[in-house]
């Protein structure tokens, strides 16, 4: 049954409850680039979050730098990573966070 808000906004629903619903479901860590811009809303990035939040995942947040994070988005998160992409250890302190993750028990 269609929606009272249009079938553009449907068909977002639909795609999050096929896809995006089973990817998060059936991952062992989220992690998500983090908006810079706390001005500009980024529904995806609210919507996934909220799942990994109900699906009580473990949450990495990718900050680029110079970032501003919300307090209580610091309150949901397990660990933020700065990644400057001109910076080529930043892509290995990413990939050292998610290992350290997945060698933790409690996951």
């Amino acid at each position: 049954m269609p929606s009272e808000y249009g079938p553009e906004f449907d068909r977002f629903v639909d795609r999050c409850r096929k896809e995006l619903v089973p990817k998060i479901e059936g991952s062992d860590i989220f992690i998500s680039v983090t908006p810079m811009n706390k001005e500009k809303v980024d529904i995806k990035f609210a919507v996934e979050l909220g799942l990994a939040i109900m699906y009580n995942k473990p949450i990495v947040a990718v900050i680029t730098p110079g970032t501003e994070i919300p307090e209580k988005l610091t309150k949901v998160v397990d660990r933020f990573v700065e990644l400057d992409l001109k910076d080529p250890k930043g892509a290995e302190r990413l990939q050292e966070t998610i290992e350290e993750m997945l060698d933790n028990e409690n996951l």
